[in-house]
């Protein structure tokens, strides 16, 4: 080998040697930085060896004789977010306060919104955390609430829990995540009117059945009880018998309906879906039904049903 070739061998592996040692120093964090050193000394603590090869004599790696092992990296972190809801048998529609980092925080919030909005009468689905609630509204314009840990879940919740005697499915209002912020009613525009129907009380005396070929509809109240309060007082003061009240809508309609053994009315939130109740009601009775006039609650009047003509007098 000539003296030449001697030379370069050696200067290459002092270049493979340097270039590993600056290798450990850019993996390395800070507080682990490896270099090349003579050994164990006051300030270095000998932690392996290199062995470049090549013929390069291997030697000693250190750290600083005070450095600590890398902390490990900290676990993610889990957002946890908390909410509430809060309704009122009045309105149609909801409040909402959500998107809060610890329990007990949404619900008296929420509640508190909706309190000094109506002056009482308000009540809380509760409060739930990292999921989703929905919020489903009956035929009479009641909201059911139900919890899941999806969107999926919360509105099957919600369908369970709502009235189960009614004909046809009630209707999913909305699914709400932990996460959203504010909701809020636009008052008074969402508050509800109510609509009722009256007609006499069935004694159960089969010889004097009573007179039910006509019906008395109030419409445009702002309760439940203004509303049948108005249907039943038409009704005894135009038959004197003592009248009892159905198919009570809150911003929905009363749809009434005709057939051989029995005439009657549904309440439902549109027109659609009350003629879609009355046919479903029908076919589980086994009867055959004519829907006749629907009065919307929204609407302020108080009207005389007339079964035979199917439309008011």
């Amino acid at each position: 080998m000539s003296i030449l070739t001697a030379i370069l061998i050696r200067y290459r592996a002092i270049l493979l040697v340097i270039g590993t040692t600056l290798g450990l120093f850019a993996v390395t964090s800070p507080a682990q930085a490896q270099y090349a050193c003579p050994g164990d000394t006051p300030n270095d603590r000998m932690v392996g060896m290199h062995n470049p090869g090549n013929g390069v004599a291997p030697h000693p790696i250190c750290v600083p004789r005070n450095s600590q092992p890398a902390a490990p990296a900290p676990p993610p972190r889990i957002i946890n977010t908390y909410a509430s809801i809060a309704m009122h048998p009045d309105v149609d529609g909801l409040w909402m306060e959500g998107n809060f980092d610890g329990p007990n925080g949404a619900e008296p919030k929420v509640m508190a919104l909706c309190q000094q909005a109506m002056g009482g009468g308000c009540v809380s689905v509760g409060e739930w955390q990292n999921s989703d609630m929905a919020i489903a509204r009956d035929w009479n314009g009641y909201l059911t609430s139900g919890w899941g840990r999806n969107g999926n879940e919360a509105r099957q919740s919600a369908l369970n829990a709502c009235r189960r005697e009614q004909p046809t499915p009630c209707e999913i209002v909305g699914t709400y995540g932990s996460g959203r912020q504010r909701i809020q009613p636009r008052l008074p525009r969402d508050l509800k009117l109510y609509g009722a129907g009256a007609w006499p009380q069935d004694t159960g005396d089969a010889n004097a059945p009573p007179p039910r070929n006509r019906a008395w509809i109030a419409t445009g109240h702002r309760s439940e009880a203004e509303a049948t309060n108005a249907a039943v007082t038409a009704c005894q003061q135009a038959t004197g018998l003592t009248c009892v009240y159905w198919a009570v809508a809150g911003n929905g309609v009363v749809q009434t309906f005709a057939s051989e053994q029995r005439n009657s009315a549904l309440p439902e939130r549109t027109g659609s879906r009350a003629v879609a109740a009355v046919n479903a009601w029908c076919r589980q009775q086994g009867m055959r039904c004519r829907p006749q006039h629907a009065y919307d609650s929204r609407r302020s009047g108080l009207f005389v049903h007339n079964f035979e003509t199917g439309r008011p007098e």
